[in-house]
This record gives C-alpha cells, structure tokens and sequence, in this order.
C-alpha cells in the first residue's frame, strides 16, 4: 500500500516509467511534491510519515520545507523532467496559444471573473486558443460555455488521480507553440520546459481572495518580470523552467531507484505499508479528501 499523494497528477507512475518498472509503481518511499510551488508544495503536515523522505523539486522548496520544520528533505526535481527524458518531443505545429486559468481544487471554487479572462485572452492573442480547465471549473456548465461562446477551444486533463494526468498535459502542451495563464503556476513551467514561448496575463485569480491574488502578482511581477509584457521566447523558456523545474537535480535510474526504496531488497521491506497506512489514518482525521468522494448530485465528467 503506497501513500495516496504520490499518486496525484500521476507522478509515481512517471518516475516508475523512467525507472523501469512501466506503468505500474511500486509504493515510494517518501513524500513527493504535489506540484511547483514557491512553498514547499508537500501535503499538509499530518499527512507526512516523519522519517521519510521529503521528495522536493528545487533548492527554494528545500529552503521552505526546512523552514517549516520538515524533515528529512531531497531535492530531485520534477517528475515531468523524468518523463520528458524517456519521451519524444515534438516541434510545434502552427502558432497556437493553450491558456491555464489559474483553478480551484477538490474543496474551493476559484475567485474571479471569467469573463473578464476571456476578454483579455481575445485581446491578446492572433491565433487559435485552447483553453485548459482544471476538471472544478470544467465540471460546471456555465464556465465552460464562458469560453465556448468565445471560440475557444476547451479541454480537461482530467482528476488529480488519474494516473495519465501529466502524460494527457504534455500531449496537449504539445501541440501549441506558446502556453499563457493568468498566474505563474505548474503548466506555466512545463509548457517552457518543452520548449513553447510562455506569458502570463489576465485578470488575478484566486482561492483565497483579493489580498492574496494581489500579493502574488506582486511576487510573480517581482521575480520573473519577463513573463510579463509580451512574455518569453522558446530558448528563455526553455531555460527558466528547467531551473524552477529542478532539472539540474534529476537523478540517474539506479540512483532515483536506491532512494525510492525500489531495489529489490528495499520492496521486500514492510514498514513502508505501516507507514502509508498511519499517514492515512492522519489524513482521515484532520478530514482531508483522499480520494475525491465528494458529495455530488451529478455525475463527475469522464475524461
């Protein structure tokens, strides 16, 4: 039984992929990050077994973890730097723009107007839009057509714990030459990592509210002003992502396997179960969603 966070985004299965092991992960010894974050970007605290590792993707969520008083930590990158390693990338087809709104999660809706984002989308772009929402927005009838209406083309990457999460996105992202979004975020990065221009743009959104839209946007402006004002080139993008990404941190197959817990004397070990299933028992308490059972009257989109 392996920690149900690794599996977000389908990260387990892409190290797993470059590990050798194909399509089907052994349980991880350790925690891995949910996603970029200028935090630590691990799971709430009660969640993390604290003896094991705290897979982080750069020195700044290294830095913010032992601030926070996690430990032990590794820097290791991004799980879509490994999969990227083992996987054709494909030139860019004609100009063509994929936005990120900046999205809600399991528990809160986003803050913000999306009208006000498509009318900046249309007034900043030339050429044929793909919109991406996360599955919260997309799931709601009334936003999708908000984009719709507009011409855009919408897509979904689906749930969280779809193991073909990222693989669906970097198909996707793929296919565009230049990936936007209203704040710097995970696809913002992924997207300059493969090479495509990258901007950010548009009305500030948040799930918190005003005060902090405002003081990231101050943040973002004040750390990469060049995403602002026309944005970044390929060869720029490609560079800066692959710093935020941790690509300088990727581990060699044997390397990455001895620290996962994924040599063939490691898997045979027991604690790792104990350890999964007293984080769970944590997890249950403080009442957080595992497995996205929310309660709903309509049946959740396939994808």
């Amino acid at each position: 039984m392996a920690h149900p966070d690794n599996a977000f985004y389908g990260h387990n299965r892409l190290l797993a992929e470059y590990a050798g092991f194909g399509a089907s992960p052994p349980p991880i010894r350790g925690h891995i990050q949910h996603g970029w974050s200028e935090a630590n970007g691990l799971s709430l605290k009660p969640r993390l077994v604290s003896w094991l590792p705290k897979l982080v993707w750069n020195d700044v969520n290294r830095k913010a973890a032992h601030e926070a008083g996690i430990d032990p930590i590794e820097v290791i990158g991004a799980p879509f730097c490994y999969y990227d390693r083992i996987s054709a990338l494909a030139p860019p087809g004609p100009r063509s723009t994929i936005y990120y709104p900046f999205h809600g999660w399991e528990r809160d809706d986003i803050l913000g107007s999306h009208h006000e984002l498509v009318a900046a989308i249309a007034d900043h772009e030339d050429g044929p839009v793909t919109v991406c929402l996360y599955w919260r927005e997309f799931d709601q009838p009334a936003v999708r057509q908000v984009y719709m209406d507009a011409g855009f083309r919408v897509v979904c990457h689906g749930y969280r714990g779809d193991p073909h999460f990222t693989i669906r996105q970097r198909e996707e992202l793929l296919r565009h030459d230049r990936i936007a979004s209203n704040r710097a975020a995970t696809a913002i990065w992924y997207g300059g990592y493969l090479g495509r221009a990258m901007e950010v743009y548009g009305p500030l959104f948040s799930i918190v509210g005003a005060d902090e839209a405002a003081r990231y946007d101050r943040y973002q402006r004040s750390r990469w002003p060049e995403l602002f004002g026309g944005g970044m080139e390929a060869e720029a993008s490609r560079e800066l992502a692959a710093y935020e990404l941790g690509d300088g941190f990727v581990l060699e197959p044997g390397e990455l396997k001895e620290l996962l817990g994924w040599t063939p004397r490691a898997l045979r070990r027991a604690p790792l179960v104990k350890a999964a299933s007293h984080a769970e028992h944590h997890a249950r308490r403080i009442g957080y969603n595992i497995a996205l059972r929310l309660p709903r009257s309509e049946p959740l989109p396939r994808f």
